[in-house]
């Protein structure tokens, strides 16, 4: 199955839910119905003229996901330069898409209000319309010239379109900007992009009488756009004993592709043998388009010693392909009041039950030390040294040995700064197809500045 083709039913669901809760949110706020309801329901109708509203986030997010999914394509081609008649052709597109279905609507609503005016006599009912106050919304431009809107609602419309303005004028400068620069398009265009939806929430979004123009909103808009992943689990976990449950799940990724709906089915407990020390178990079926898998865990964790904690897990996990064992250690031993002592091993092993596989062993053991005064807060730091070894079995043979040391700090001198650096260095020595030797080394320097702007709402600024 084509994936670009796959139905977004994720995405219709959660629109879906939204709107007709924002239909909800209007007859509360609008209209003489809500004198003879309201008494029925008071809290449920109270929340949904508090809350109701907040539904159209959910708008805002999926039409900039909608958006740069539809663009794309566009902004993957390396040879597309978009220019400003090509940006026009796609403003003009993007307008008769959403013009006519607009405009469908806006008669009904035109059509049941001259109704209304002839049945009722309402004070809500909204008067005749003129010739001008038509022609304004026809090209979008009623909230702008602060006309009355025909129908409660239509100001989304023209702000859509805004949106999608805004994010063509975004991928048109980002070429444009980047060829003059000599740098990544792709990243810069990530850059302005977080850094135009920022700006959106903590300067435009605060000021209220920027609420006709998109860029007012365009923060909870630019959250949708960008490479994404769906994901959804649901089901039903239930407690049968204390520190026991049992649950069922229904997990799906990516849109509903067949091959990623998995449902599982499985128990985890938990068994105090001491206290501080405690057992944990878990059993898992789990059955998917892509075939069946089955694992058990069996797990120790202590932590009845002020001084030091530790745990251990080993996990057994099979499905049509692959046996794969894993076994990991941690351990914690604090040293005096800001200092502590880490370790940590994990070890997984993967073997095959086809003849296509290989058989593949993965080895990481940590140990660092972190430091956090207790009396202030002003710096911390975490030390770790890392020696790992990856090894694949077959005529085409690795065998990888990895050694990274690390250092990472954090400087917090006053409420609203933050500096932090990191310093790492890696060393490789592998076998690479049975009988490539190569070794190398990288080393690693980075650091981060924020500003706190302001705590209500959250806002910062970081340099890297």
């Amino acid at each position: 199955m084509n994936r670009s083709r796959t139905p977004l039913w994720m995405v219709d669901v959660i629109k879906t839910l939204a709107s007709q809760l924002i239909v909800l949110h209007h007859f509360v706020l609008y209209g003489p119905m809500i004198k003879t309801v309201y008494p029925l329901a008071p809290a449920a109708l109270d929340w949904i003229y508090n809350d109701g509203r907040l539904a159209v986030q959910a708008f805002l997010v999926l039409g900039g996901y909608l958006a740069a999914r539809s663009l794309a394509p566009l902004a993957q081609q390396l040879r597309f330069q978009p220019t400003a008649p090509e940006v026009a052709r796609l403003a003009w597109r993007r307008y008769l898409r959403l013009i006519r279905p607009y405009m469908v609507a806006l008669l009904l609503a035109l059509v049941s209000a001259a109704l209304a005016r002839w049945l009722l006599v309402e004070p809500d009912t909204p008067a005749a319309p003129s010739v001008q106050q038509g022609l304004y919304h026809l090209f979008l431009l009623q909230d702008i010239v602060g006309v009355d809107a025909l129908s409660t609602g239509v100001w989304y419309v023209g702000i859509d379109l805004q949106l999608y303005a805004l994010l063509l004028l975004l991928l048109w400068g980002s070429h444009s900007l980047a060829a003059w620069l000599g740098v990544n398009v792709a990243s810069l265009r990530l850059a302005l992009l977080v850094g135009a939806a920022g700006v959106s929430l903590c300067l435009f979004n605060r000021s209220m009488n920027l609420d006709i123009w998109g860029i007012y909103i365009l923060g909870a808009y630019g959250l949708g756009v960008g490479e994404a992943a769906t994901a959804l689990v649901f089901g039903i976990d239930t407690q049968y004993m204390q520190d026991g449950s049992v649950y069922s799940e229904y997990r799906v990724r990516d849109s509903g592709s067949g091959e990623d709906i998995q449902a599982a089915l499985g128990l985890r407990n938990g068994w105090m043998l001491q206290p501080g020390l405690r057992l944990v178990t878990n059993v898992e079926r789990l059955t998917s388009t892509d075939g069946n898998a089955k694992a058990v865990g069996l797990g120790l964790e202590y932590t009845g010693s002020e001084l030091w904690k530790a745990s251990g897990r080993v996990e057994w996990r099979q499905d049509q392909d692959n046996t794969n064992h894993l076994v990991t250690l941690g351990l914690a031993r604090k040293l005096d009041r800001d200092w502590t002592l880490l370790a940590r091993d994990y070890f997984n092993q993967v073997q095959p039950r086809t003849a296509a596989g290989s058989d593949t062993r993965q080895n990481r053991a940590q140990i660092g030390f972190a430091y956090r005064p207790v009396d202030n807060n002003r710096f911390d730091a975490l030390g770790t040294l890392e020696l790992r070894n990856e090894f694949t079995a077959g005529t085409d043979a690795i065998d990888r040995d990895v050694r990274i040391a690390s250092l990472r700090a954090n400087y917090h001198p006053s409420r609203p700064w933050w500096v932090s650096g990191r310093v790492a260095h890696k060393r490789v020595n592998e076998l690479l197809l049975g009988s490539v030797r190569d070794n190398y080394s990288a080393t690693l320097l980075g650091s981060r500045v924020t500003y706190d702007i302001s705590s209500k709402p959250p806002a910062t600024i970081e340099w890297e």
